[in-house]
């Protein structure tokens, strides 16, 4: 009789305590759902953490997930955010933005896997994410992984959505330029730097464009401009050189040639285009010297030119 007892008691405290923990999780659910709704991030993690430990919440744990790397990511503590996405793009989830954000995250990393960004946004996209910046994400990544014919054709889709959104053209300026559309990137280029005039590596490739369009001066002009801006840039004094060749002006290509040659002198490219505008403009130097030293570093046109004009 006695142990009936003791166990009828025992059953009795055990419902007691299921009941009462689950009123306690039951009560951090609701907190966490309410100050999620309310934009109270940090203390919708902590209910929301807790009630992710419930026994009872189990049936919840993919929406208690997302919520809580929701909450994270509000909070700019991405690493821990992070962490919930990946789980839930392990589960295959059909919340986009799950696979918008990693891919958010990932971009800012020093060396991003262009080719996992790209699986993640176009995964965003046809589960209906199609906001102008997730556009201009997935327009970038494209054009980081050498696919700039896609990259115009989404990052369009982006300015569509947004005109106002000024980055999306100066990615589309890129990729224009390296599929062949010169006078289309210029026009992106330039009304980027409408708005951000000092952005050299914006100034570099309008420079680029209009050097592969042939309007050479307005290459030399701008080139010369980012050189005032980040003197000392290598490639930028052998840009100049090569417009100055192109505009025949030989001697002032020399001399920019030499300016590059007397901060890497390393540079067999540099000795050979030296060469090739003291050839040009039969100017008073020794250019099978300059093609020598070119063929010497391993530069291998320069072995032509001696072949034909240094016997």
């Amino acid at each position: 009789m006695y142990r009936r007892v003791v166990v009828l008691i025992s059953l009795l405290l055990f419902a007691m305590s299921s009941n009462a923990q689950k009123f306690v999780c039951d009560s951090l659910l609701e907190k966490g759902l309410q100050y999620y709704s309310n934009n109270q991030d940090s203390l919708a993690i902590r209910a929301l953490g807790k009630a992710l430990q419930c026994p009872n919440n189990q049936s919840y744990l993919d929406d208690l997930k997302l919520y809580l790397a929701n909450s994270f990511y509000n909070l700019k503590e991405k690493d821990s955010a992070l962490y919930y996405y990946k789980e839930l793009i392990s589960k295959n989830t059909n919340q986009y933005i799950v696979y918008s954000r990693t891919a958010e995250y990932l971009l800012s990393l020093d060396s991003p896997n262009y080719k996992l960004i790209i699986n993640y946004l176009e995964k965003a996209t046809s589960l209906g994410d199609s906001s102008a910046e997730t556009l201009t994400q997935l327009g970038i990544s494209y054009s980081r992984n050498n696919r700039n014919d896609l990259a115009t054709n989404v990052l369009t889709q982006a300015i569509n959505k947004n005109p106002k959104l000024i980055i999306a053209y100066f990615h589309r300026g890129f990729a224009l330029k390296e599929v062949g559309l010169q006078k289309a990137a210029i026009q992106d280029l330039t009304y980027f730097l409408k708005f951000f005039p000092n952005d050299i590596v914006a100034m570099y490739n309008l420079a680029f464009a209009y050097f592969r369009d042939k309007n050479f001066e307005k290459a030399l002009e701008t080139w010369i401009a980012v050189d005032k801006l980040n003197n000392g840039y290598l490639d930028v004094y052998f840009r100049i050189g090569l417009t100055y060749a192109q505009l025949k002006e030989y001697q002032k290509a020399h001399d920019w040639f030499t300016i590059a040659i007397q901060q890497d002198p390393t540079k067999g490219h540099l000795y050979y285009n030296r060469g090739i505008a003291i050839g040009l403009g039969k100017l008073n130097y020794n250019f099978c010297k300059d093609f020598n030293m070119a063929n010497e570093l391993g530069y291998s046109d320069a072995e032509k030119m001696l072949n034909i004009y240094c016997k």
